[in-house]
């Protein structure tokens, strides 16, 4: 036998779990030439200023990795890429990160596909025009955002 759990159901709350599931707001909205306060065009100097010791530079590849959560973290949230200490693009890994219409990381294709109008680049890299973003994908899932 199986059995749901409807969200108004009492036994939730005598379980003490919340009826409506938490959901994580985004960290920024991302919009043409910018992921909330990071744009292009951006100097390295502002990048070291608004993120302190949560940015990190590398001077091999001209990258800036930003790491927003708190303590430790493996992977970026942000990877900015640096040509002359400038932002000249910026690719989006956190699934914190949405566009206006709620489309980023961690997303499935299908909710990006209903949402804008996609122009395939490769095999697993769709561009919406508009936005001036291609979305990278793994498993019909978006895995990063680029904003170039």
């Amino acid at each position: 036998m199986k059995v749901v759990l409807r969200s108004s159901s009492p036994l939730l709350s005598l379980l003490g779990i919340p009826a409506t599931p938490q959901t994580s707001q985004p960290a920024g909205i991302l919009r043409r030439g910018s992921a909330e306060r990071v744009h292009i065009g951006m100097s390295a100097l502002d990048v070291l200023a608004e993120f302190n010791e949560r940015a990190k530079f590398n001077e091999l590849n001209s990258r800036a990795d930003v790491f927003l959560g708190p303590g430790k973290q493996r992977h970026p949230d942000l990877s900015l890429e640096l040509t002359d200490a400038v932002v000249t693009a910026i690719q989006v890994y956190s699934h914190r990160f949405k566009t206006e219409a709620g489309v980023g990381p961690g997303d499935s294709l299908i909710s990006l596909a209903n949402r804008y109008t996609l122009r395939w680049t490769a095999d697993n890299t769709a561009e919406v025009g508009d936005l001036k973003m291609k979305f990278l994908f793994e498993r019909d899932r978006i895995i990063s955002v680029l904003l170039s």
